[in-house]
């Protein structure tokens, strides 16, 4: 993407950390009063809305990171959501599997 900007490798985990963090404080008091106010109806546009609300808030923060606009925030804010969904599936399945499992060696 050239709209965003990433002067190195640690720049990349510096801002990782920081999108974390942000995410989990920031992010949580942005999205809850949101959430009440749609009735957890758009709960998912709110989460993009604010995660890219916070990639921009990473950007003035961290030095050698840049994103030129609101547009590839979103669009790294749904990348960021199909990673985490991808993710929470995978950890979901072996979980299930794990459960079943259990479940199947308690039952004999």
């Amino acid at each position: 993407m050239p709209q965003v900007t990433i002067k190195s490798f640690g720049t990349a985990i510096i801002v990782a950390i920081l999108v974390g963090l942000l995410n989990a404080t920031v992010g949580f008091l942005i999205r809850l009063p949101m959430n009440i106010l749609t009735l957890g109806l758009l709960s998912f546009v709110v989460r993009l809305f604010v995660t890219a609300i916070i990639i921009k808030m990473a950007d003035k923060l961290a030095g050698g990171f840049e994103v030129k606009g609101f547009m590839p925030a979103i669009v790294m804010a749904v990348a960021m959501a199909l990673a985490g969904t991808f993710i929470d599936r995978a950890f979901a399945d072996n979980e299930s599997q794990r459960i079943e499992s259990s479940t199947q060696e308690l039952s004999r």
